[in-house]
């Protein structure tokens, strides 16, 4: 590699990791809790799951039940999480067709309807969000997918950069006889050239999550009628809970994901579309979805999930380490620390004005 290649490389490093450093920061203190936000909201709430011989309520009743709790709004999903079988969650926002990221969540007790502590008046609501819009509402994610194309591109010229800048050097040296800036150096260039994999997979997943509402449109305009602005929404004829038993009985082995309701950024104005989720492992992290017809509660239509929505769904998960269990998350937890560092003696590094890093 010539001295001018590595000078343009060290510039598209230097000033990509600049645009990104302090987000990232922020993505990585909050993304700590979110990692375990199962176990911290069970822990904050007391809430457990409820007995499979306890008759649930109808889903009219409990919908209805948690549209109480927020009069101004209308319901746009209705969600069960595998996490917490014995909870129904509401999300609600000001009007049907509105963009969901200033929704509200109310969790119901699926057995008995009532509220259950959490939903949006939970600590890790306000994390979340935090996380996932910057608290900037719909300007949030599209801001953090290009948060997450620098940070994307500063790992790439980084690890580009790693083999001139160390190639004297044995892997994995810190020279700590060479004053603070360089063992700062060495350390930065060891944890970031470790964790590389890791760091381009949670980048990776994390860019497609941010711009998965717009990965979400161009499936929605192929497989159902997209919904103006100005909408009408008709009245359904068909209940949810009816449209959901006719879900259920199109695909039979799987169990509700989401209810996404007429007008929603999940559906279009003539019906419902109930998602639901497969019985296997691999299944339960995908979806298949079931247009049934408000008017009549026929099913239109099972359109099939093209390869990156599903790449959206399995992205989900794996960005918080949500897939082997505790292990798996703690694993990610101490990754996460690495990042922490290698992102702060970065940011120590071009501070001090040496233009090494």
């Amino acid at each position: 590699m010539t001295p001018q290649t590595i000078r343009r490389w060290s510039v598209l490093h230097r000033w990509s990791s600049l645009l990104c450093t302090l987000f990232m920061l922020l993505l990585c203190v909050t993304g700590l809790p979110l990692i375990f936000r199962e176990e911290i909201d069970r822990a904050l709430t007391g809430t457990g799951t409820v007995a499979a011989a306890t008759p649930a309520r109808s889903l009219e009743e409990v919908v209805a039940t948690g549209s109480t709790l927020q009069p101004d709004r209308v319901v746009q999903f209705i969600v069960w999480e595998p996490e917490t079988p014995g909870q129904i969650t509401l999300s609600m926002a000001a009007t049907a067709t509105a963009y969901p990221s200033d929704n509200i969540s109310v969790l119901l007790d699926a057995a008995t309807g009532e509220p259950v502590a959490g939903g949006d008046a939970g600590i890790m609501e306000l994390v979340l969000k935090l996380h996932g819009q910057l608290l900037l509402g719909p300007a949030g994610p599209p801001l953090l997918g290009l948060i997450a194309i620098a940070f994307l591109l500063s790992l790439l010229s980084g690890i580009v950069l790693y083999a001139p800048f160390m190639r004297r050097l044995p892997f994995g040296a810190v020279r700590r006889d060479r004053g603070v800036q360089v063992r700062r150096l060495d350390w930065h260039n060891l944890l970031g050239i470790v964790t590389a994999a890791w760091l381009l997979v949670v980048g990776g997943t994390g860019w497609i999550n941010a711009w998965g509402g717009y990965i979400f449109q161009i499936w929605q305009v192929t497989a159902m009628a997209p919904t103006p602005p100005d909408a009408v929404i008709r009245p359904p004829l068909v209940s949810a809970g009816a449209a959901l038993q006719t879900a259920l009985a199109a695909l039979p082995g799987h169990a509700p994901a989401i209810i996404a309701m007429p007008g929603s950024l999940m559906s279009d104005p003539g019906h419902y579309a109930i998602y639901l989720r497969g019985g296997s492992a691999l299944e339960s992290r995908l979806m298949r979805a079931v247009l049934v017809d408000t008017q009549n509660g026929v099913v239109a239509s099972v359109p099939d999930i093209p390869w990156y929505i599903t790449g959206l769904l399995l992205s989900q998960p794996l960005h918080f380490g949500d897939y082997g269990g505790l292990a798996l998350k703690l694993l990610w937890a101490a990754l996460d620390l690495v990042a922490i560092a290698v992102l702060w003696t970065g940011l120590r590094l071009w501070w001090r004005g040496r233009g090494v890093a």
